[in-house]
Protein backbone atom coordinates (compact mmCIF):
# COMPACT_ATOMS: atom_id res chain seq x y z
CA UNK A 1 0.00 0.00 0.00
CA UNK A 2 1.25 3.60 -1.18
CA UNK A 3 1.93 5.44 2.38
CA UNK A 4 1.19 8.77 0.67
CA UNK A 5 -2.70 10.37 0.40
CA UNK A 6 -2.97 13.29 -2.52
CA UNK A 7 -3.03 15.71 1.26
CA UNK A 8 0.62 15.40 1.31
CA UNK A 9 2.45 18.12 2.65
CA UNK A 10 4.53 19.89 5.36
CA UNK A 11 2.65 23.01 7.59
CA UNK A 12 4.39 25.06 9.61
CA UNK A 13 3.66 25.60 13.69
CA UNK A 14 4.40 28.52 15.94
CA UNK A 15 5.94 30.72 13.40
CA UNK A 16 7.79 27.68 11.70
CA UNK A 17 9.22 26.51 14.86
CA UNK A 18 7.97 22.99 14.60
CA UNK A 19 5.91 21.73 11.61
CA UNK A 20 3.16 18.97 10.87
CA UNK A 21 3.19 16.32 8.05
CA UNK A 22 -0.18 15.58 6.59
CA UNK A 23 -1.18 12.86 4.18
CA UNK A 24 1.59 10.26 5.26
CA UNK A 25 0.61 6.73 6.96
CA UNK A 26 3.32 6.05 8.41
CA UNK A 27 2.29 2.18 9.64
CA UNK A 28 2.02 1.74 5.67
CA UNK A 29 5.70 1.19 3.59
CA UNK A 30 7.21 4.38 3.26
CA UNK A 31 9.19 5.07 0.15
CA UNK A 32 13.18 6.54 0.29
CA UNK A 33 11.49 9.68 -0.95
CA UNK A 34 9.35 9.96 1.98
CA UNK A 35 12.36 9.26 4.01
CA UNK A 36 14.12 12.11 2.08
CA UNK A 37 11.23 14.40 3.28
CA UNK A 38 11.28 13.91 6.96
CA UNK A 39 14.61 14.52 7.11
CA UNK A 40 14.34 17.41 5.37
CA UNK A 41 11.75 18.72 7.45
CA UNK A 42 13.55 18.07 10.74
CA UNK A 43 16.43 19.98 9.55
CA UNK A 44 14.47 22.83 8.61
CA UNK A 45 12.00 22.85 11.74
CA UNK A 46 13.47 20.38 14.34
CA UNK A 47 9.99 18.69 15.48
CA UNK A 48 8.02 17.36 13.56
CA UNK A 49 4.22 16.09 14.08
CA UNK A 50 2.59 13.47 12.67
CA UNK A 51 -1.46 13.24 13.86
CA UNK A 52 -3.72 10.61 13.69
CA UNK A 53 -1.11 7.70 13.76
CA UNK A 54 -1.69 3.79 14.43
CA UNK A 55 2.17 2.67 14.61
CA UNK A 56 2.78 -0.80 16.42
CA UNK A 57 6.21 -0.54 18.68
CA UNK A 58 7.75 -2.26 15.30
CA UNK A 59 6.93 0.19 13.05
CA UNK A 60 8.19 2.82 14.95
CA UNK A 61 11.62 1.42 15.36
CA UNK A 62 11.41 0.90 11.80
CA UNK A 63 11.08 4.83 11.16
CA UNK A 64 13.04 5.22 13.65
CA UNK A 65 16.20 3.06 12.34
CA UNK A 66 15.80 4.64 8.94
CA UNK A 67 16.63 8.08 10.28
CA UNK A 68 19.87 6.62 11.48
CA UNK A 69 21.36 4.29 14.03
CA UNK A 70 19.28 3.03 16.27
CA UNK A 71 20.06 3.74 20.37
CA UNK A 72 19.51 1.07 22.93
CA UNK A 73 19.28 3.24 26.44
CA UNK A 74 22.53 2.20 27.91
CA UNK A 75 21.86 3.52 31.85
CA UNK A 76 18.41 2.76 32.16
CA UNK A 77 15.06 1.27 30.77
CA UNK A 78 11.41 1.11 31.52
CA UNK A 79 9.05 -0.96 30.29
CA UNK A 80 6.70 -3.98 30.57
CA UNK A 81 7.26 -7.65 29.28
CA UNK A 82 7.02 -8.21 25.49
CA UNK A 83 7.50 -4.68 24.48
CA UNK A 84 10.26 -4.27 21.44
CA UNK A 85 13.56 -3.73 23.52
CA UNK A 86 14.92 -0.65 21.63
CA UNK A 87 11.54 1.20 23.23
CA UNK A 88 10.76 2.70 26.26
CA UNK A 89 7.91 3.93 28.20
CA UNK A 90 7.26 7.49 29.31
CA UNK A 91 3.90 7.39 31.50
CA UNK A 92 3.08 7.63 35.41
CA UNK A 93 0.80 4.11 34.93
CA UNK A 94 1.43 1.74 37.72
CA UNK A 95 1.29 -1.84 38.06
CA UNK A 96 1.33 -3.92 41.42
CA UNK A 97 2.32 -0.62 42.87
CA UNK A 98 5.57 0.01 40.82
CA UNK A 99 5.92 2.54 37.96
CA UNK A 100 5.73 0.83 34.67
CA UNK A 101 7.69 3.61 32.78
CA UNK A 102 9.57 7.11 33.14
CA UNK A 103 7.00 9.68 35.36
CA UNK A 104 9.08 12.35 35.69
CA UNK A 105 10.89 12.43 32.46
CA UNK A 106 11.10 15.52 31.34
CA UNK A 107 10.76 17.63 34.80
CA UNK A 108 12.93 20.16 33.76
CA UNK A 109 13.95 21.80 30.03
CA UNK A 110 16.98 19.06 28.35
CA UNK A 111 18.38 17.89 25.24
CA UNK A 112 18.73 13.77 25.73
CA UNK A 113 21.97 12.05 26.43
CA UNK A 114 23.83 15.37 26.06
CA UNK A 115 26.38 13.85 28.60
CA UNK A 116 27.33 10.75 26.20
CA UNK A 117 30.15 11.10 23.47
CA UNK A 118 27.47 10.89 20.83
CA UNK A 119 24.30 12.04 22.08
CA UNK A 120 20.84 11.43 20.70
CA UNK A 121 20.08 12.95 17.55
CA UNK A 122 16.55 12.17 17.10
CA UNK A 123 13.77 11.51 19.87
CA UNK A 124 10.34 10.13 18.37
CA UNK A 125 7.66 9.60 21.09
CA UNK A 126 4.34 8.32 20.45
CA UNK A 127 1.10 9.09 22.15
CA UNK A 128 -0.58 6.06 23.49
CA UNK A 129 -3.08 7.24 26.30
CA UNK A 130 -3.14 11.17 27.18
CA UNK A 131 -4.27 12.36 30.21
CA UNK A 132 -7.56 15.07 29.85
CA UNK A 133 -9.14 17.64 32.03
CA UNK A 134 -13.07 16.96 33.38
CA UNK A 135 -13.48 19.99 30.53
CA UNK A 136 -12.13 17.54 27.93
CA UNK A 137 -9.00 19.13 27.66
CA UNK A 138 -5.59 17.37 26.98
CA UNK A 139 -2.91 17.31 29.72
CA UNK A 140 0.72 16.24 29.96
CA UNK A 141 1.93 18.86 26.91
CA UNK A 142 5.63 18.58 25.96
CA UNK A 143 7.22 21.86 25.19
CA UNK A 144 9.78 22.23 22.74
CA UNK A 145 12.63 25.51 22.61
CA UNK A 146 14.40 26.50 19.57
CA UNK A 147 18.46 26.58 20.74
CA UNK A 148 19.28 27.88 17.04
CA UNK A 149 16.95 30.60 17.38
CA UNK A 150 17.53 31.38 20.65
CA UNK A 151 21.28 31.62 19.48
CA UNK A 152 20.98 33.68 16.47
CA UNK A 153 18.72 36.18 18.77
CA UNK A 154 21.65 36.43 21.50
CA UNK A 155 23.28 40.08 21.90
CA UNK A 156 26.65 40.02 20.31
CA UNK A 157 28.12 40.39 23.34
CA UNK A 158 26.79 37.23 24.75
CA UNK A 159 27.88 35.62 21.68
CA UNK A 160 31.20 36.76 22.22
CA UNK A 161 31.43 35.83 25.67
CA UNK A 162 30.97 32.13 24.94
CA UNK A 163 32.28 31.45 21.92
CA UNK A 164 34.64 28.68 21.83
CA UNK A 165 33.62 27.48 26.03
CA UNK A 166 32.74 24.23 26.69
CA UNK A 167 29.96 23.41 28.86
CA UNK A 168 30.36 20.79 31.50
CA UNK A 169 26.83 18.51 30.90
CA UNK A 170 26.19 16.12 33.53
CA UNK A 171 24.42 13.31 34.04
CA UNK A 172 24.02 12.88 38.14
CA UNK A 173 23.49 16.85 38.10
CA UNK A 174 19.98 15.85 36.77
CA UNK A 175 19.23 13.47 39.55
CA UNK A 176 20.12 15.97 42.43
CA UNK A 177 18.40 18.76 41.06
CA UNK A 178 15.35 15.81 40.95
CA UNK A 179 16.05 15.02 44.12
CA UNK A 180 16.33 18.24 45.83
CA UNK A 181 13.40 19.46 44.14
CA UNK A 182 11.15 16.32 45.44
CA UNK A 183 10.49 15.56 42.29
CA UNK A 184 12.34 11.78 41.80
CA UNK A 185 10.01 8.77 40.77
CA UNK A 186 12.34 6.13 40.20
CA UNK A 187 15.08 4.78 42.24
CA UNK A 188 18.60 6.75 42.43
CA UNK A 189 21.23 5.17 39.72
CA UNK A 190 24.04 3.43 41.41
CA UNK A 191 27.93 4.36 41.14
CA UNK A 192 28.14 1.50 37.65
CA UNK A 193 25.48 3.64 36.33
CA UNK A 194 26.87 6.79 37.10
CA UNK A 195 30.29 5.12 35.50
CA UNK A 196 28.53 4.93 32.07
CA UNK A 197 27.89 8.28 32.56
CA UNK A 198 30.52 10.53 33.42
CA UNK A 199 30.81 14.47 33.25
CA UNK A 200 31.33 15.49 29.99
CA UNK A 201 32.39 18.83 28.31
CA UNK A 202 30.57 19.78 25.51
CA UNK A 203 30.67 22.96 23.01
CA UNK A 204 28.40 25.47 24.75
CA UNK A 205 27.75 26.25 21.15
CA UNK A 206 26.95 23.67 18.37
CA UNK A 207 27.17 23.47 15.21
CA UNK A 208 24.55 21.12 13.10
CA UNK A 209 26.30 18.12 11.41
CA UNK A 210 23.59 18.65 8.53
CA UNK A 211 22.99 21.81 8.03
CA UNK A 212 25.73 23.92 9.81
CA UNK A 213 23.40 25.88 11.63
CA UNK A 214 24.39 27.19 15.11
CA UNK A 215 23.17 26.46 18.31
CA UNK A 216 23.52 26.78 22.00
CA UNK A 217 24.25 23.48 23.37
CA UNK A 218 23.11 24.32 27.36
CA UNK A 219 19.98 23.53 29.31
CA UNK A 220 18.80 23.55 33.36
CA UNK A 221 18.26 19.57 33.08
CA UNK A 222 22.50 18.84 32.23
CA UNK A 223 24.71 21.97 32.09
CA UNK A 224 26.83 21.75 35.54
CA UNK A 225 29.42 23.92 34.66
CA UNK A 226 31.66 25.93 32.47
CA UNK A 227 35.05 24.86 31.77
CA UNK A 228 37.46 27.26 33.30
CA UNK A 229 34.71 29.39 34.10
CA UNK A 230 34.50 30.33 38.28
CA UNK A 231 31.27 28.30 39.34
CA UNK A 232 28.97 31.33 40.60
CA UNK A 233 29.91 33.25 37.19
CA UNK A 234 29.44 30.08 35.04
CA UNK A 235 26.12 29.00 37.24
CA UNK A 236 25.07 32.54 36.83
CA UNK A 237 25.83 32.79 32.73
CA UNK A 238 23.95 29.15 32.40
CA UNK A 239 20.79 30.69 34.64
CA UNK A 240 21.06 33.59 32.13
CA UNK A 241 21.44 31.49 28.99
CA UNK A 242 18.60 29.17 29.89
CA UNK A 243 16.12 31.97 30.79
CA UNK A 244 16.51 33.75 27.61
CA UNK A 245 16.43 30.67 25.62
CA UNK A 246 13.10 29.42 26.89
CA UNK A 247 11.36 32.50 25.97
CA UNK A 248 7.34 31.93 24.84
CA UNK A 249 9.28 33.92 21.11
CA UNK A 250 11.32 30.15 20.93
CA UNK A 251 8.47 27.60 22.49
CA UNK A 252 6.31 25.54 20.48
CA UNK A 253 3.91 23.77 23.18
CA UNK A 254 2.57 20.46 21.73
CA UNK A 255 -0.70 19.52 22.89
CA UNK A 256 -1.10 15.45 22.81
CA UNK A 257 -3.70 13.88 21.26
CA UNK A 258 -3.68 9.70 21.02
CA UNK A 259 -2.24 8.39 17.90
CA UNK A 260 0.42 11.53 17.64
CA UNK A 261 3.78 10.86 16.60
CA UNK A 262 6.44 13.57 17.32
CA UNK A 263 10.34 13.12 16.19
CA UNK A 264 12.99 15.93 17.27
CA UNK A 265 16.32 17.01 16.38
CA UNK A 266 18.36 17.14 20.20
CA UNK A 267 20.82 19.10 18.26
CA UNK A 268 18.70 22.32 18.24
CA UNK A 269 16.39 21.91 20.45
CA UNK A 270 15.36 21.56 24.39
CA UNK A 271 12.19 20.07 25.72
CA UNK A 272 9.86 19.37 28.81
CA UNK A 273 7.20 18.02 29.65
CA UNK A 274 4.33 19.62 31.84
CA UNK A 275 3.19 17.91 34.84
CA UNK A 276 -0.52 18.77 35.38
CA UNK A 277 -2.33 15.69 35.53
CA UNK A 278 -1.98 12.81 38.11
CA UNK A 279 -3.73 9.36 38.46
CA UNK A 280 -5.86 8.44 37.68
CA UNK A 281 -5.49 10.22 34.26
CA UNK A 282 -3.10 8.10 32.66
CA UNK A 283 -0.38 9.23 30.36
CA UNK A 284 1.42 6.64 28.28
CA UNK A 285 3.71 7.29 25.33
CA UNK A 286 6.49 4.87 23.44
CA UNK A 287 9.78 6.52 22.99
CA UNK A 288 13.00 5.29 21.18
CA UNK A 289 15.99 7.62 20.13
CA UNK A 290 18.72 7.52 17.08
CA UNK A 291 21.96 8.01 17.81
CA UNK A 292 23.84 11.21 16.96
CA UNK A 293 27.26 12.24 16.11
CA UNK A 294 30.03 13.80 18.74
CA UNK A 295 29.07 17.35 19.00
CA UNK A 296 31.83 20.35 17.70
Amino acid sequence: MDATTETFGTVPLAESLACEIRGLDLATSLTGDHVGAIKAALDKYSIVIFRDQRITQQGQVDLAARLGPLRVPPIYKYGVDGMHPSLHLVSNVLHNDQQIGLADAGVFWHSDAAYMPRPVMYTLLYGVEIPHAADGRALGNTRFASMAAAYEALPDEIRTRIQGRRVIQSLRQKYEKKIAAGVLKRGPLTQEQYAKAPDRDQPMVRTHPNTGRKSLYISEGHSAGIVGMPNAEANALLAELCAFSTQSRFVYDHQWRVGDLVVWDNAATVHKATFDYKLPQRRLLHRCTVEGTEPF
